[in-house]
């Protein structure tokens, strides 16, 4: 049903896309970002409906991270910051969906400066307390939407020496980019989907690269 609704919006979008088999320098790059979410788990399920308010394009998104090599991605989870196998973890999982995103303006410059910041911060500890006071101040995305002025606000639960994924996601992409877009906020308050969501950041893929996976039977949006 998700992937039958992610052909659907196809039709209307094409700013992202996901795909089997991906090859690096072809399909990604270092600095491209990474999103995912799992069609059999409650706790991906739950992360998607807290953010339901930001998901302008339907998709639903639970984690993020980013590319920093051929098959290897940077992301904050339980219990810590860490380098993972992207495509053992992500890509060839059944029962997970996996959207790739290019930075706007995207140059090899940037890129390493998003992976490096990322490197920087591997190992930096879970979010936990953080998590709770995000969900707090979102309350299903409204809180942000009738107080736009707490996107501003620290988080008091957070502290500087943890994180979690679209926080940290946010952190390295602000290094490479400066503050576009859903970047200019506390960087506490961006959820996977505001900064999926967010047009001020990614660039959109050429239509006819889009036409070129889905001739090969890769699956496009």
């Amino acid at each position: 049903m998700v992937l039958a609704l992610i052909k659907k919006i196809y039709r209307k979008r094409m700013s992202m896309f996901i795909l089997t088999d991906p090859q690096y320098n072809v399909d990604y790059k270092e600095g491209y970002i990474f999103f995912s979410y799992v069609t059999d788990n409650l706790i991906s399920s739950g992360i998607a409906l807290l953010q339901s308010g930001e998901m302008t394009s339907g998709l639903p998104i639970s984690h993020c991270g980013i590319i920093c090599g051929p098959g290897r991605c940077l992301e904050s989870v339980i219990p810590a910051t860490t380098e993972s196998d992207f495509i053992k973890k992500y890509v060839e999982d059944p029962h997970t969906i996996v959207f790739l995103r290019k930075p706007k303006d995207w140059t090899p410059e940037m890129a390493q400066k998003i992976v490096a910041e990322g490197r920087r911060r591997i190992g930096e500890k879970y979010s936990y307390l953080g998590i709770i006071g995000f969900m707090f101040r979102t309350v299903w995305s409204w809180g942000f939407k009738l107080f736009p002025s707490l996107r501003y606000r620290d988080n008091l639960l957070n502290t500087n020496s943890t994180t979690y994924c679209s926080e940290y996601v946010s952190i390295c992409m602000k290094t490479g980019m400066g503050n576009v877009g859903c970047l200019s906020y506390n960087l506490e308050n961006i959820s996977p989907s505001t900064l999926f969501e967010n047009k001020e950041i990614w660039a959109d893929w050429n239509a006819n690269i889009v036409q070129e996976k889905l001739a090969k039977g890769k699956l496009v949006v």
